[in-house]
């Protein structure tokens, strides 16, 4: 893979070599433009053209490595060597010569691409790249880092270095994936908890809304899989199923329910009824009660396991009978305990119905477990809520959830907010607590997903004292995506320092379920609103002017003028700005390569 499909230039374009960001010491590539009395000349450095004064004579038109000798009063720049000879490889031998550094493969690389992307650097700050990529496996990928980190003025860190990295391998929705799978491996109590709290963001952010059956009929069928019980006995404790059922029977019903309903739903028929007779919106109000009575409810649990627990575990063990006055006195403190709490008797008279409602009782003693139930009912509450609002409500909800949840604005938040509130409760602030826990173990990929929150951090803002670009990436299963959805938002300032609406371009980079890779160019000027389109669906033109009406009304309604819809294939690159090009040149990873 060449190093230009993956370097941000629309960052480092942005980077503009003006004289105020220059300082003494850096070096940069320049052609002479036009020369001037008094050793004056009109010089080229990167996308503006500078007044500087020279210490010696230079030649019109000829290309030069200037380092900085001063910017106070005017810009003073000094001659490193000659002339160059537009043979990249000869001229930057000679500049590491110059520099007293070694030249090798990566080296040439690196510098290469400085001088094309016209960043300026000074001698130590390349001498520290040269070091931190010496110790990467992947050139290609740390080289394009190094030069964003160079051109954004950042520090030479192994941190920042990988947080780069990262965000230019993997995508947001892949890294939380593998997070979750991890979740449930970590060990001591205070990872277990922060462990769930990750698990529970990691799922409202990635997992496409579900109602509460089908949530309920995932986690059954995951824990049947699983030959875990846990479920099975609390819903046969809180009297959701018969105590007669045993679990060998539960799996296998489930099984059945299971195969009937794909074949169902596959002719289009109805799905059948849940197993034993489960009434899912009894189950939905009894989890909503245990979430809101949640603190008294484990007070409860730990009470009366305290005073029945040791006598009835000895009981089993002895495999003796339970006696009817223990039985009765069991029950009953069972359904003075926990009905007012579920506003429903739990235990019947037989010994049997006792223990199943015991061992439910046990399984809800644990929080973990306990989670799992209210956790349901959340989502289940979040997801209707999520499927009530509008296509653009859901999408804003999306974005401002995946910037929150991530902890994007987690430092911002941490200076301007007086009481940041849940700080410790975004993904970052958890991923922070779990790297400074004693018991780290397995904590690889929990480290990679921080490096990633930064380097989407460090690339979400650039700023010029005229232009702003912005970048985010969202995980977008949740919206009917098949992956991430990348924006990219610039354009002018505005009085407010913000991006005028009225000069702008956003670009919407789509992995759809159908019309599958799909670029949207929407470009403004003066509120005239042109958009490009590009897929490689064929007929996508005749289905998209189905909705141009529309869509031109809606726009109408924000004081905005539909002026075009144009439609291209994804290999029409030459009219896409640069960014796009690098995004789409390596077919291998499509819109979802880097941010």
């Amino acid at each position: 893979m060449q190093l230009s499909q993956i370097l941000n230039s629309n960052t480092l374009g942005l980077n503009r070599t003006e004289r105020q960001s220059l300082r003494p010491g850096q070096i940069i590539q320049g052609e002479v433009l036009k020369l001037y009395p008094e050793n004056k000349a009109e010089i080229r450095l990167g996308g503006n053209r500078l007044i500087a004064s020279l210490q010696v004579g230079l030649e019109l038109g000829g290309s030069y490595h200037f380092q900085v000798a001063s910017t106070a009063g005017s810009l003073q720049l000094r001659v490193l060597g000659e002339q160059l000879k537009r043979d990249d490889k000869v001229d930057l031998s000679k500049l590491l010569r110059q520099l007293g550094i070694k030249t090798t493969k990566h080296n040439l690389q690196l510098l290469q691409l400085l001088m094309r992307y016209s960043v300026p650097f000074d001698k130590n700050e390349f001498q520290q790249a040269i070091e931190l990529l010496k110790g990467e496996k992947n050139k290609t990928h740390a080289t394009a880092a190094l030069v964003e980190m160079l051109a954004k003025k950042l520090p030479m860190t192994e941190t920042i270095l990988q947080s780069f990295v990262t965000s230019k391998t993997v995508t947001v929705s892949e890294q939380l994936n593998v997070v979750l799978q991890q979740a449930n491996n970590l060990s001591s109590t205070l990872r277990t908890d922060i462990a769930q709290r990750i698990e529970g963001n990691i799922i409202r952010l990635t997992e496409a809304p579900l109602p509460f059956h089908e949530a309920l009929m995932k986690e059954i069928n995951n824990q049947n899989s699983a030959d875990n019980q846990t479920l099975f006995r609390t819903l046969q404790g809180l009297g959701v199923i018969s105590p007669k059922v045993d679990f060998a029977d539960w799996v296998k019903e489930w099984n059945n329910f299971l195969n009937m309903r794909a074949s169902s739903l596959e002719k289009g028929q109805t799905s059948p009824s849940l197993p034993f007779r489960i009434n899912e919106e009894e189950v939905f109000q009894l989890f909503n009660r245990l979430a809101g009575e949640r603190n008294r409810f484990l007070g409860a649990v730990q009470q009366f396991l305290n005073r029945w627990e040791p006598q009835l575990k000895l009981l089993q063990a002895s495999g003796n009978t339970m006696p009817r006055e223990l039985i009765s006195e069991v029950r009953q403190d069972i359904n003075e305990t926990f009905s007012p709490l579920l506003n429903r008797q739990l235990a019947g008279g037989t010994e049997k119905d006792v223990l199943a409602v015991f061992r439910g009782i046990q399984s809800l003693g644990s929080k973990e477990n306990l989670s799992l139930l209210t956790s349901l009912s959340k989502q289940a509450k979040d997801s209707v809520e999520f499927l009530n609002l509008a296509p653009k409500e859901r999408f804003l909800e999306q974005v401002r959830q995946s910037i929150t949840m991530l902890g994007l604005n987690y430092e911002n938040r941490l200076v301007t907010e007086k009481e940041p509130g849940n700080l410790n409760d975004t993904l970052k602030g958890l991923l922070l607590q779990l790297a400074s826990s004693e018991d780290n173990s397995g904590s690889q990929h929990q480290t990679k997903l921080l490096h990633l929150i930064q380097g989407l951090q460090l690339q979400s803002v650039n700023e010029t004292p005229t232009n702003i670009q912005a970048m985010l990436q969202v995980p977008a299963e949740r919206l009917g995506l098949v992956k991430d959805l990348m924006i990219e938002l610039e354009g002018k300032k505005n009085d407010e320092d913000k991006i005028d609406p009225d000069y702008c371009r956003i670009l919407f980079y789509l992995e759809l379920g159908n019309l599958k890779e799909t670029v949207i160019d929407v470009n403004i000027q003066q509120r005239s609103v042109s958009l490009t389109v590009f897929n490689n669906t064929r007929g996508i033109p005749g289905i998209a002017n189905l909705f141009k009406d529309k869509l031109g009304e809606n726009l109408a309604n924000l004081n905005y003028r539909l002026t075009s819809i144009t439609f291209k294939k994804l290999e029409e690159k030459e009219n896409l700005p640069a960014i796009m090009d690098e995004k789409l040149s390596d077919s291998r990873q499509g819109v979802d390569f880097r941010i």
